[in-house]
């Protein structure tokens, strides 16, 4: 069951005194990286809320944002001293006695000037237990994307390992094929330079030939890879780790598979191999 690192979701709270919206954003990385974007009233519960997301995911570069939204005219929200305000009006207007065509007084203005308005406080537990809500509604929402994408990889993945599988059936079917090429072309050589080989020596020749185009070792090593990231794919846990390794395994019998290639056929399942373990590779980067 693998989880895509790459995920996004929202999810808002209300409240009587407004709402608050959280925004999980991720995308892969080697490791857990999380950041914030939230008002300072939460600032004091970071550690809590970076606990509770990492119980949902291991690996990712995840970005977790809240916007508070106080509601006008709510007692929660803004309240303004009037005495404040006309003082600093009279103030204004005395000041402006003395300038030359003054500029009005912009009520918005007034409203700004420290001691006028002020926003009471929401209480602090209040405040995270919304922010709580919503994020683990948002992560809930993130988990359930990641999954799905995740899912698809899976279903990408799983494509390749079978297309690996027909190459490694290709490998069994010539390399015998090439072995008796071989084989043949050189006791036609020999029959071309009329030249009476010892037994012996042909035989060592046709043995060490044999031995250089020995693939079973690699064939074999690639079925295990095969099986086990069949079986990998399947774990309810963090697998890209260990798919990146299985990528490496599979890539080194390739190589080999390439270096005792004898003939066209076997190289270009060399070839083809790599192209499939490549395509894999590219989906295993964004895998948890």
């Amino acid at each position: 069951m693998p989880y895509s690192m790459t995920g996004f979701a929202r999810s808002e709270q209300k409240c009587d005194w407004g709402s608050i919206c959280c925004e999980v954003k991720s995308v892969n990385h080697r490791f857990l990286d999380i950041y914030f974007r939230m008002p300072d009233s939460l600032r004091e519960f970071e550690l809590d809320i970076r606990n509770q997301i990492k119980e949902s995911a291991s690996r990712g570069k995840i970005e977790c944002s809240f916007q508070l939204q106080v509601n006008p005219g709510k007692s929660q929200g803004q309240s303004y001293d009037t005495e404040a305000a006309i003082a600093v009006i009279e103030a204004a207007e005395t000041i402006g006695g003395h300038i030359q065509n003054p500029a009005p007084i912009n009520p918005l203005d007034v409203l700004k000037m420290p001691g006028v308005s002020s926003s009471v406080q929401i209480e602090p537990e209040e405040l995270y237990a919304a922010a709580k809500t919503a994020l683990g509604d948002a992560l809930t929402q993130h988990q359930q994307m990641r999954l799905r994408e995740g899912n698809e990889m899976a279903r990408v993945i799983l494509q390749r390992i079978d297309a690996i599988a027909e190459q490694v059936e290709i490998v069994k079917t010539v390399v015998p094929e090439i072995r008796a090429a071989l084989k043949q072309r050189l006791l036609d050589r020999l029959e071309q330079l009329k030249v009476d080989a010892d037994p012996d020596r042909l035989e060592q020749e046709l043995i060490y030939q044999a031995q250089r185009m020995d693939v079973d070792e690699e064939i074999d090593r690639l079925e295990t890879h095969m099986q086990e990231a069949r079986n990998t794919l399947k774990e309810d846990k963090p697998i890209g780790r260990r798919l990146d390794f299985l990528m490496q395994e599979f890539n080194r019998e390739a190589n080999t598979l390439g270096s005792k290639s004898q003939a066209i056929e076997s190289t270009n399942v060399s070839v083809e191999l790599k192209v499939l373990i490549e395509q894999m590779r590219e989906q295993i980067q964004n895998i948890e």
